[in-house]
């Protein structure tokens, strides 16, 4: 993923919704062999992208696409490599004195588009958006596999039940898990989040439990949906303030969320939740949010633009 630089910036203002707390699976890395050779993958919504890394900055890699063995003859290594279909990609590392002291091989696939889920009349309906992939499906909490149930009609939905769904598809990388629990009390449909937020999430609270043993933060619906909609904001105007000149906490109050204590992180340019994190938990601003005593419920959302990913969150004390 090519990045022109990396930014973050952080708001807290004082701004009661209910909440609703799901679970996702972490997505596995496609790859047919692994060695010394550092590596990325990152996908877009049509093409996946490979970046390596030697171990020393005086190394050089060379690669090709199709799985012929990599000599010195072979192409250079310059930049992020990028692929719209299933492609074989080797690597071997030199160092100065010429001695090969690395090498890789995998498969670089896009990613299957994540199954996308509604529910209406207690049926629950899942679409890919990749066409000719197929479905699979759990309902004990376990990842989806090819293994698994295969989703061919709408699903009765069963209270108290965690949903997870996978689209697969021939020389794509299978997508990442999409998650919905149906509520055992209420039997009604919750909301879903992407691996991408449980991850900040998780590494949310790994910081709070860590540095200040603070109370975990649970995803809150409202939250991710205001998220989410600053996450495309800040790609056109990154500020805390918005395209329109209002203050973010203007979009919590059109979320019917007010009279409660908020705080925003945002950040441009990392390419993954833990770059992102690195980022925010080096700077002490976005960190006192992250450490915030007055929150106990995160909105996360994350938004690709020109092979940029915006990552916002927003913190709110939900239980007053």
């Amino acid at each position: 993923m090519s990045i022109s630089a990396k930014k973050i910036l952080s708001a807290v203002f004082a701004v009661i919704t209910a909440f609703v707390l799901v679970i996702a699976a972490l997505p596995p890395v496609r790859a047919s062999a692994l060695s010394m050779i550092k590596y990325k993958i990152t996908y877009t919504s049509t093409a996946a992208k490979l970046t390596l890394t030697p171990a020393s900055s005086t190394n050089t890699i060379y690669y090709t696409v199709g799985g012929a063995a990599p000599t010195k003859s072979s192409k250079k290594y310059t930049k992020t490599l990028s692929t719209k279909k299933a492609v074989v990609i080797r690597a071997a590392e030199y160092d100065r004195n010429g001695k090969k002291v690395g090498s890789i091989k995998l498969t670089l696939a896009p990613r299957a588009m994540t199954p996308q889920i509604s529910e209406n009349g207690g049926l629950i309906t899942v679409v890919s958006g990749t066409a000719g992939a197929k479905i699979y499906y759990t309902t004990d909490g376990s990842i989806p596999t090819k293994n698994s149930r295969l989703y061919s009609e709408p699903l009765k939905s069963e209270p108290g039940t965690i949903y997870k769904f996978r689209a697969f598809r021939t020389n794509y990388t299978a997508s990442q898990a999409s998650v919905v629990y149906i509520d055992e009390e209420k039997a009604s449909y919750d909301f879903q989040i992407t691996d991408d937020q449980l991850a900040v999430l998780d590494l949310v609270n790994r910081e709070r439990a860590a540095r200040a043993d603070l109370c975990a933060l649970k995803l809150d619906e409202t939250l991710c949906r205001a998220a989410a909609v600053r996450a495309k904001e800040i790609a056109k105007k990154f500020d805390h303030e918005r395209p329109d000149g209002t203050k973010y906490s203007a979009l919590l109050e059109q979320y019917g969320i007010t009279n409660i204590y908020s705080a925003e992180n945002i950040a441009e340019g990392y390419v993954d939740p833990y770059d992102v994190m690195d980022g925010w938990t080096h700077s002490e601003r976005h960190m006192n949010n992250i450490l915030g005593v007055h929150y106990d419920h995160i909105g996360i959302g994350v938004y690709s633009s020109g092979g940029i990913l915006y990552w916002v969150q927003i913190f709110g004390g939900l239980n007053g």
